[in-house]
């Protein structure tokens, strides 16, 4: 009788093959049990948090403590290098606190005009620019108030959590005013993918003459939610009198009123307001600008659209009239 056999086992490449199942097995409970995934943080966040545990009103009115009704500074780091086509475009953001400039905006211009009737000489031009437009800050009024602010390159909060950041950016942008003085920075914000400028409501835009080129309808119509917008226009010339110079409608001005103010959802929520170049030395007549503002909200706020081949004839016109009459 032969020796016995020994039972058969498994090869050596079945017995990797089962160490290897059970390795995968438990790294997959490993990962399950260690890693949650982004709905467990959220339930974990609104269970541990001391503060996403309060009511959404209550946090709603924290958010706006802490983020709310600022002003905006969106602009180039590099200008210079906008134009060229190798240039990848970045946005940097500076946030003030409102510092009260904000209630500028409230007033009607004839009322500025009527509060500040010493604004007719050069030295407090700065400080009648200040109170009536918020994209230049005076310094020495935010160091009363607050530290200088920096500026960041992107719009970014405190990354506590999504959570977190998701309210807190929501207040950020529907309350704050978004102020603009390069076109490039304007139109890279519109024509970009952020989702941020599906939120922003309130826009600050101080008008040179580079303007003109950038603000058409399409342009403006990528900020769906649009409610306000605060023009500030600087005229590089300003003769005496009412302003009469051709240079006033070579520039165009009346095509970003136009632009903005057909985008803009709430009517009577558009302003315009024409001051001359803070540069010029020659004094300027407030009842001059009185009649100019008031020409501009009469007759352009209210020219109605028509066909692109006869809209601009038509608002060089009401421009013209605007000015002299």
């Amino acid at each position: 009788m032969g020796p016995k056999k020994r039972p058969a086992s498994s090869s050596p490449v079945q017995g990797r093959e089962i160490t290897r199942e059970a390795s995968e097995d438990s790294d997959d409970e490993r990962e399950s049990t260690d890693v949650p995934t982004k709905p467990d943080i959220t339930a974990q966040n609104a269970v541990n948090s001391p503060l996403l545990r309060l009511p959404l009103e209550i946090r709603d009115k924290i958010w706006a403590f802490a983020y709310g009704n600022m002003t905006v500074h969106v602009d180039m780091p590099n200008p210079e290098l906008a134009t060229h086509p190798g240039h990848r475009h970045s946005l940097t953001y500076t946030i003030y606190p409102e510092v009260g400039h904000y209630q500028a905006y409230e007033l009607l211009f004839e009322n500025l005009l009527q509060a500040n009737n010493h604004a007719s000489s050069c030295a407090h031009r700065a400080d009648f620019r200040t109170q009536l437009v918020c994209c230049h800050h005076m310094q020495s009024q935010l160091d009363a108030h607050v530290s200088s602010p920096t500026n960041t390159p992107a719009l970014s909060l405190s990354l506590v959590c999504k959570q977190f950041w998701n309210e807190a950016s929501y207040t950020l942008l529907t309350s704050s005013t978004f102020a603009f003085t390069a076109p490039v920075a304007f139109r890279h914000l519109a024509l970009s993918s952020q989702t941020a400028k599906l939120h922003i409501r309130r826009v600050a835009i101080l008008v040179y003459q580079e303007w003109p080129k950038t603000p058409q309808s399409s342009i403006v119509g990528q900020f769906e939610n649009l409610e306000r917008v605060n023009l500030v226009l600087y005229l590089l010339r300003y003769p005496i009198g009412v302003l009469r110079h051709t240079w006033v409608i070579c520039s165009k001005y009346h095509s970003v009123i136009r632009a903005f103010h057909q985008n803009a959802s709430k009517d009577g929520l558009t302003t315009v307001a024409v001051l001359p170049d803070e540069n010029q030395n020659e004094e300027f007549s407030l009842a001059d600008l009185r009649r100019a503002n008031a020409a501009i909200r009469a007759r352009l706020m209210h020219h109605h659209l028509i066909r692109r081949s006869q809209r601009e004839n038509r608002e060089l016109v009401v421009w013209w009239k605007a000015m002299i009459k």
